[in-house]
């Protein structure tokens, strides 16, 4: 008996129960080596390694430090005057976002001090409340008390120039209300007051006003209390928005630059998002200038640089050893000794460091092309004393590394085996799937007989809403929090603990809704059904009918998809549609075209079967693949009926096959006692009677019984020839041969009747494939014909022609009795004789078999009657 252990069901639920611990522990790894951030980069890049030196940590950490520096030398000259920090230089916002450099000059009409714009940043930076109010207006008004009062957008007033004028809406309001500036009312607008058209200017958006008429936007034109036309338009602004800390040179706020300044008018949008881009380069290039003197001091870093212009001389650098040393090359000896270094040069070719896998390149566009340096000639040297006499962040990030490395390794290592244990044990399931320790049989659930794509998306979607929803919940509760992945630092917190929880449970679901998924599809793809069974392939299938049956069928599709277009015209144009109702329409549609078209095809099969059972293939089958419903019906009763016909035939065929049986039987027996008859006839002609009328009776009897084996014979001929119960041996005749040879065999019968052969016949060879054996039947039957029928003393006319590839042969002769039939074709009929009277010896199946012959091999057989006129014709291809 075989061992069917592996697919019992307790088996089954240890592999589920073995597949769920897996998934737990590679999530619970996942948690725990995400709780020690400083391993984690190391661990997904694979740099993972036994020091911190040679991590991808310190690699990021010391070229993070090279570029502060780097930065912070080229703010040096940037910032400082006399090598101190100059807060009345001048920043020009318009160059400084142009080329990031400061000019000193007032260029472009838009500049501030570089004290205001540092002070500005830290109160950005540091200060609870925000300066900054968005892209649109309704963010100011999320803000409170004095942020509200100090961020009302300002009017914008056109001129009939093109210019523009700014107001701050204080201002704008004051003019209004104490008449200094008026509302010009268009005709067709009622009145209304300065106060509602304040309150329209103030609360109306932008976007609500691009839907306004032009009557009720033009509205706005604005006079002077003399009535001269001072703007043609204005509104509220509605771009970004700052609380100005500090005021521009040379004015007292943005606005009235943009007012006075031609460069700057019509640009107070663009004048705010340089203002504040600025401030932030602005602020960040300080960071980094006050890392040269406060955070990389010698004495408080490990970290330590050298850089020298080559050009000026100038060395900056926080190891008062190595500015000491007059020889870059001593420089250099020195930096290699520190421990971990970077030696960067001019020339890409001469970088030099210990550090592995350090990316020269990328140190080059990171430390120098990004910090603005001088391209020009230059000599970086940097690195860490690895022996980290200071505890700063080097010391504490080698130390960290030092400890918790080794177990990041050992989960990392455990998350592999588990990977591998989880592996195996869906694979055991997919080979089980489906197969029971009953029987060998394949097994399918009802889940698994719904379309593929169903299946797939049903899992999917099972799996995703509680999984999306857990989470959300769990970071709603405050369980997901920078504290949930802190075990790693020792630290078991109470969002630790539930979000080893919660996240356990979602890798169990997370498990089974995967095993649901894919032992459904080892099941279906066993099964044969996973492609067969899926909606990309009902979509192929349909195509290939649609291909396969275009011929039929392009006629209604042609009509379906006008009516479609214009139904969709009419629908379009009946407004803006809803996506819903023409999502609705669209599936609606499609249907409806595939049911056209399968009932299209139905049709035409069942159209096709009927003509070929009216043709006479009895056995044809219509194919019921494509068709479906009422039209399944209709075409399996076809079936039904040509299968009924079929019967009806073949027993009508049984039924004839019987007849000639019992005609070849009765034939057969009657041969037998005539064969005797025949022999005794004989035996009494040699016994040479005297008397005459012994004679004469002897004479009847051998004639009767001539005719008798004659007609016997021709019944057993004619009834083979019907059943076709014959087998033709073909091969290539000259009928010239064919015809002369029988002309020659039935001379003697022609003489007995005064009959004279007239033969006319082709010079060229005339070859035919037939079977000659039966080819010599056609024409003996045609010569004796006309040896028993032709009038006495007459001609007989034979010829033989080639003509358009055919040979064609008549024999032609004048009837002794009148022809008394109303068609020659009667004569080819068994038992018909046009000697009605039936005093001659035929037995009326001469003719009958000949045709039948010559139709069995390929030919034609006609007869043609002119009065007693009788001729055949017969015609066969020529063989060249």
């Amino acid at each position: 008996m075989e061992k069917i252990w592996h697919k019992k069901k307790n088996t089954r639920i240890l592999l589920i129960i073995i597949a769920n611990v897996m998934a737990i522990s590679m999530m619970l790894g996942v948690m725990s080596i995400m709780s020690y951030a400083e391993l984690f980069d190391d661990l997904i890049t694979g740099k993972l390694t036994q020091s911190y030196e040679d991590s991808y940590d310190f690699d990021t950490e010391l070229m993070n430090s090279a570029y502060q520096v780097m930065s912070g030398i080229d703010s040096e000259q940037m910032f400082e005057t006399d090598g101190k920090i100059d807060e009345d230089k001048l920043v020009d916002i318009q160059v400084y976002n142009n080329s990031e450099t400061i000019s000193g000059q007032n260029e472009s009409g838009l500049s501030y001090r570089l004290g205001d714009l540092l002070n500005w940043y830290q109160k950005l930076i540091y200060s609870e409340s925000t300066s900054y109010v968005g892209d649109t207006l309704t963010d100011s008004a999320e803000l409170e008390g004095n942020d509200a009062e100090d961020l009302k957008a300002p009017i914008v007033c056109k001129l009939s120039d093109g210019s523009y004028h700014y107001y701050s809406q204080d201002d704008f309001n004051e003019k209004v209300l104490n008449g200094e500036l008026k509302f010009l009312m268009p005709d067709g607008i009622g009145a209304e007051t300065s106060e509602q058209i304040l309150y329209k200017l103030e609360n109306v958006d932008i976007s609500d006003r691009n839907e306004m008429t032009e009557e009720e936007k033009n509205f706005r034109g604005i006079v002077d209390a003399e009535g001269t036309m001072l703007y043609v338009d204005c509104w509220k602004y509605d771009g970004v928005l700052f609380r100005e800390e500090a005021a521009p040179l040379e004015a007292e706020n943005l606005l009235q630059i943009v007012n006075e300044n031609s460069n700057w008018n019509g640009r107070l949008n663009e004048a705010y998002n340089m203002l504040e881009s600025c401030i932030y380069q602005i602020g960040d290039r300080y960071a980094n200038y006050e890392s040269l003197t406060e955070q990389y001091k010698e004495g408080d870093s490990n970290f330590f640089y050298y850089y020298l212009d080559l050009k000026s001389g100038k060395v900056v650098t926080n190891r008062e050893e190595l500015g000491q040393k007059n020889n870059i090359n001593d420089v250099a000896k020195s930096v290699r000794k520190m421990g971990k270094y970077v030696i960067i040069k001019s020339k890409l070719s001469e970088f030099e460091t210990n550090i592995q896998e350090a990316d020269a390149e990328l140190w080059q566009s990171q430390t120098v092309y990004l910090s603005n340096v001088d391209k020009g000639e230059f000599v970086f040297m940097t690195g860490v004393d690895t022996k980290y006499p200071v505890k700063d962040s080097y010391y504490k990030n080698a130390h960290f590394y030092e400890k918790y490395s080794p177990f990041v390794r050992g989960v990392s290592a455990g998350m592999i085996l588990a990977f591998l244990i989880f592996f195996a044990s869906v694979v055991w399931l997919v080979v089980i799937a489906g197969r029971t320790e009953r029987d060998g049989e394949l097994h399918l659930y009802k889940f698994d007989r719904c379309k593929t794509e169903i299946g797939a998306a049903a899992v999917i979607f099972a799996w995703f809403v509680p999984s999306l929803l857990t989470v959300l919940f769990m970071g709603a509760a405050g369980i997901i929090s920078q504290k949930t992945f802190a075990a790693g630092n020792g630290i078991l917190s109470y969002e630790t603990f539930f979000g080893m929880i919660g996240f356990g449970g979602l890798a169990v679901y997370t498990c089974n809704m995967f095993l649901v998924g894919i032992l459904s599809l080892a099941r279906r793809i066993k099964a044969g059904i996973a492609w067969k069974n899926s909606f990309l392939y009902s979509v192929v299938e349909f195509v290939k009918l649609l291909i396969r049956n275009a011929r039929h069928i392009a006629k209604i599709i042609v009509l379906y998809l006008a009516y479609a277009a214009v139904h969709w015209v009419a629908y379009l144009a009946s407004g803006w549609p809803s996506a819903f109702w023409t999502f609705v329409i669209f599936i609606v549609q499609t249907a409806g075209f595939v049911i056209l078209v399968n009932w299209a095809v139905g049709r035409q099969k069942i159209k096709e079967g009927i003509e070929k059972i009216s043709e006479g293939e009895l056995d044809y089958k219509i194919d019921l693949e494509d068709i479906h419903g009422e039209q399944r019906k209709i075409a399996e009763q076809v079936n039904s009926i040509g299968s009924g016909l079929d019967a009806t035939v073949e027993k009508n065929m049984k039924s004839e096959r019987l007849k000639t049986d019992l005609i070849t039987n009765v034939s057969h027996d009657i041969k037998t006692p005539l064969t005797s008859i025949i022999n005794y006839v004989n035996l009494l002609k040699q016994e040479k009677f005297d008397d005459p009328k012994i004679q004469r009776y002897i004479e009847v009897l051998e004639e009767k019984s001539q005719r008798l084996k004659t007609l016997t014979e021709d019944v057993v001929e004619a009834s083979k020839v019907s059943s076709g119960n014959i087998s033709l041996e073909f091969m290539n005749i000259n009928m010239i041969e064919l015809i002369l040879q029988t002309s020659g065999e039935f001379e003697e019968k022609f003489q007995a009747r005064n009959l004279t052969q007239i033969m006319n016949l082709s010079e060229e060879d005339a070859i035919v494939r037939v079977d000659g054996r039966r080819m010599w039947r056609v024409l003996a039957n045609i010569y004796n014909n006309a040896a028993k029928y032709a009038m006495e003393g007459t001609r007989i006319y034979a010829d033989l022609q080639t003509l358009d590839g055919k040979v064609i042969f008549s024999l032609k002769n004048i009837s002794e009795q009148p022809l008394n039939i109303s068609s020659a074709e009667e004569l080819t009929e068994r038992f018909i004789r046009g000697d009605l009277s039936r005093s001659t010896e035929g037995s009326g199946l001469g003719l009958s078999i000949a045709k039948t012959l010559t139709t069995m091999m390929g030919g034609t057989f006609d007869l043609y009657l002119d009065g007693d006129l009788f001729k055949v014709v017969i015609i066969f291809d020529k063989i060249d």
